[in-house]
């Protein structure tokens, strides 16, 4: 329920299943079972990488990006904020 880093996306890479676990699998920090059953039933996977990845000094709750940010709605894990966005929290 917080705004607790930032990173910028340098790729986003779509590619067979079993292709993108040998290119990433030891940096997704889940096993091979869980990535498979994440998967099952899929021919693809996208795997997004991340550079200038930033924990924030101040990470910003929940109800301070609601107030900052017109009609914000938490994604489960993530969010991609224009650089006026970013701009208003930093």
């Amino acid at each position: 329920m917080k705004l607790v880093g930032r990173a910028e996306v340098a790729e986003v890479k779509v590619a067979p299943i079993a292709q993108i676990w040998r290119a990433h699998g030891s940096e997704t920090g889940i096993s091979r079972s869980e990535y498979n059953d994440y998967f099952e039933g899929l021919n693809e996977a996208v795997a997004i990488r991340l550079v200038n990845v930033r924990r924030l000094a101040n990470p910003r709750p929940l109800r301070d990006l609601r107030s900052r940010l017109s009609g914000f709605q938490p994604p489960q894990s993530y969010r991609y904020l224009d650089e006026a966005q970013v701009a208003a929290l930093v």
